[in-house]
């Protein structure tokens, strides 16, 4: 573009005089852009209410944010925190002792 060849034309001109070596011109790379999960098709669908009232119960300070402590609370209610090896295998074991009184 026009403003370009006149960027360049200024550089060179302040670079002529000053007696400054070139320097390459370069660009920063574009950060990454993550699309906001409102643009799923079911995001209408979700009761924004209901997932208030489910943040603040796990948010116990009130801050606003989960608070790691709050979290690893959260996914060990939720039955999703991952498991140490030993975790999996007590689970495994209480889950067959479990069903073995079942039958």
């Amino acid at each position: 573009t026009e403003q370009f060849v006149d960027s360049v034309a200024e550089d060179l001109a302040t670079r002529i005089v000053s007696g400054t070596d070139a320097v390459a011109y370069s660009t920063k790379a574009a950060e990454e852009v993550v699309p906001s999960r409102k643009l799923g098709w079911q995001y209408d669908k979700v009761d924004e209410a209901a997932m208030k009232s489910f943040f603040d119960k796990y948010d116990v300070d009130g801050s606003g944010e989960i608070t790691f402590d709050e979290f690893v609370d959260m996914t060990l209610e939720l039955g999703i925190a991952p498991l140490k090896k030993e975790g999996t295998e007590l689970k495994e074991k209480r889950a067959e002792i479990k069903a073995s009184i079942e039958t």
